[in-house]
């Protein structure tokens, strides 16, 4: 079994998604609700995006400003919040 991997730039990364994110007009709880990490696979979530469209542009300002990430755009329909989401995979 795998212990518990810890990245501290991954907390610098989400405080620099918000602020990107903040600089492009999306609102943390207007636009989105939350950005989980996972600090096993070193990538973070945008989540709780109400609309198709909305995730779409987190997507291409989050992939413009982080180089050499992957994200992807989905929609989560499980659980307690049921919304879009942007999964961004971090070299």
């Amino acid at each position: 079994m795998t212990g518990f991997i810890f990245r501290p730039s991954l907390l610098e990364n989400r405080t620099r998604a918000m602020e990107i994110l903040e600089a492009a007009g999306f609102r943390w709880f207007a636009n989105y609700s939350s950005i989980d990490l996972d600090h096993t696979d070193n990538f973070m979530e945008v989540c709780g995006i109400q609309d198709y469209e909305t995730a779409q542009a987190i997507g291409r300002v989050i992939h413009k400003s982080f180089a050499g990430c992957r994200c992807s755009v989905w929609y989560k329909d499980y659980g307690r919040e049921q919304a879009w989401q942007v999964d961004v995979y971090l070299p």
